[in-house]
């Protein structure tokens, strides 16, 4: 129903509901696969007819309010203004309609029983691919990445200085390197994301799901650090060996190999903490 609210008011798009989605029906198709005592089952009322028609009318009124407001959803979801986030955010209202399925004792059920499947597709919904938020606070979070950078590399390259403006630059003798949305390290942290997601769909029954949060907050850390370390050491580079190596073949490709390796250093250290205690 998602996927047809869009078709009928692209305007509404979001793709973090359909990867949220996504994600909870895979784990709980994953939990379904675990040998589970048959007293553990979920007894749920069937869907009512009454039900299904509210189901369905809510979705009627999303598409209409969606097409309606067609040209303001575009809008907001074009702006990076913190103002416009609010309304880019009422997107994710189109998951409310799926309340009226069951009852108030069945959802409370549902619950308890996939707790864990809920709370990732939640922290899938806020965290997977998050574009707006990376665009949102960019002016600032680029001052700070490019300030740690500059202080990295300050003592290995003499006469460097930092210029603070819209597009923080750090001068140095022979490169000066202009910290751009690109330098923000969200393509790796995508990956990451991309990485932990496949493990937990993989392993979710061997996984303990309290150290899986954990790794995962504690690796998309460690994955921002890295950024500006991989920065630092491009001034380091650019500016105390070749200038034109830095900024080509190095810059292109040595960060996709220097972002592997911390993905093997996270998973190689994080993946058997991960998993459950042999019973």
């Amino acid at each position: 129903m998602i996927a047809a609210d869009y078709a009928v008011a692209p305007a509404l798009y979001n793709g973090s509901t359909l990867w949220a989605s996504a994600a909870l029906l895979l784990l709980i198709f994953r939990r379904g696969q675990a040998t589970i005592p048959a007293s553990e089952a979920v007894t749920i009322t069937k869907l009512s007819p009454t039900r299904l028609a509210i189901f369905f009318a809510l979705h009627a009124f999303v598409i209409a309010v969606g097409r309606q407001a067609g040209a303001v959803f575009t809008s907001a979801a074009a702006s990076d203004a913190i103002a416009a986030a609010p309304l880019a955010a009422a997107k994710l209202l189109i998951l409310l309609p799926a309340i009226a399925l069951f009852s108030l004792s069945d959802w409370n059920a549902l619950l308890r029983k996939y707790r864990p499947e809920f709370i990732a597709a939640v922290i899938v919904l806020l965290t997977f691919f998050p574009y707006r938020l990376f665009h949102t606070i960019w002016p600032t979070y680029s001052q700070l990445i490019a300030t740690l950078a500059y202080q990295g590399a300050k003592p290995f390259v003499p006469g460097i200085s930092f210029l603070s403006q819209p597009i923080p630059t750090i001068l140095g003798p022979q490169l000066n390197l202009q910290i751009v949305f690109w330098c923000s390290g969200f393509s790796a942290l995508a990956l990451f994301d991309t990485l932990v997601a496949l493990i937990a769909i993989l392993d979710w029954n061997e996984l303990n799901h309290t150290r899986l949060l954990a790794a995962y907050v504690m690796g998309g850390a460690a994955i921002l650090a890295a950024n500006i370390v991989r920065i630092g050491l491009l001034v380091i580079i650019g500016n105390e060996i070749a200038p034109k190596y830095a900024m080509g073949r190095f810059h292109v490709n040595a960060g996709w190999a220097f972002f592997a390796a911390i993905y093997l250093v996270i998973l190689t250290v994080s993946y058997r903490w991960m998993l459950r205690k042999p019973s």
